[in-house]
């Protein structure tokens, strides 16, 4: 579930948050919030470069939302779902169970709920 620690921080699960770009690194980009805490929003959470177009530019200013804050940068997100799913969570609609934070699961659970199947692999076959 969201975290509502007592931490002094901006930066919170599913918070939303105002953040500047630092760096475009190749695996997505790096930003700092406004209290200087840094973040990491990976390629596929950033909505122009899944539509091959080019990522946030070294100082732009972006509103994110926050997916994991336990990392030693905070990952977060620029996707409309994840705002929804954040959202949902943060006014209550979804309950401990349906929101599991990817930290709280063992590595044998997390595994487990990282397999493919063909449909995930674009290999769909005939239907």
């Amino acid at each position: 579930m969201c975290d509502t620690g007592t931490s002094d921080s901006l930066v919170r699960d599913c918070a939303e948050l105002d953040v500047t770009v630092l760096a475009v690194e190749p695996y997505g980009v790096r930003v700092v919030a406004r209290d200087g805490v840094e973040g990491i929003i990976d390629k596929i959470k950033i909505p122009s470069w899944l539509a091959s177009e080019e990522l946030p530019c070294v100082g732009e200013s972006l509103t994110v939302v926050v997916l994991d804050e336990r990392r030693d940068r905070f990952r977060a997100s620029l996707l409309d779902t994840d705002f929804e799913i954040a959202g949902m969570v943060r006014r209550g609609e979804l309950d401990e169970e349906a929101y599991v934070h990817p930290a709280d699961f063992a590595p044998e659970q997390l595994k487990g709920r990282l397999s493919f199947n063909d449909r995930d692999s674009g290999e769909l076959g005939d239907e």
